[in-house]
């Protein structure tokens, strides 16, 4: 079979649903202090845990990261803070490094 009996379907950069939380990465600076909330109806991830800046949604923790956290969260009542370490100017958007302390 050769390449032209495929179809390639044009792929947006981005969905566009999320033109909000794009915005709202070019909005964060090193140093800012984000949120989180647990997202447990969530039907991709159970374990999902949705990032906040301002009250205005940035993501989600990594998938790898997230089933042991929300595990601390839902479990043993932890609570973090969640401190912006780095942030990279990538296309039309940003992308977010965090360091997550335990509160004390």
């Amino acid at each position: 079979m050769d390449d032209s009996s495929w179809h390639y379907a044009d792929v947006p950069d981005y969905i566009p649903f999320e033109e909000d939380r794009i915005q709202n990465s070019l909005r964060i600076s090193i140093g800012h202090r984000l949120s989180y909330q647990r997202d447990i109806g969530n039907i991709y991830d159970p374990f999902a845990i949705k990032i906040f800046f301002e009250g205005k949604e940035l993501g989600f923790v990594p998938r790898e990261f997230s089933r042991i956290i929300s595990t601390e969260i839902d479990v043993n009542q932890i609570e973090y803070e969640i401190i912006v370490s780095n942030t990279e100017r990538t296309r039309n958007y940003q992308n977010i490094e965090v360091k997550m302390y335990v509160k004390q």
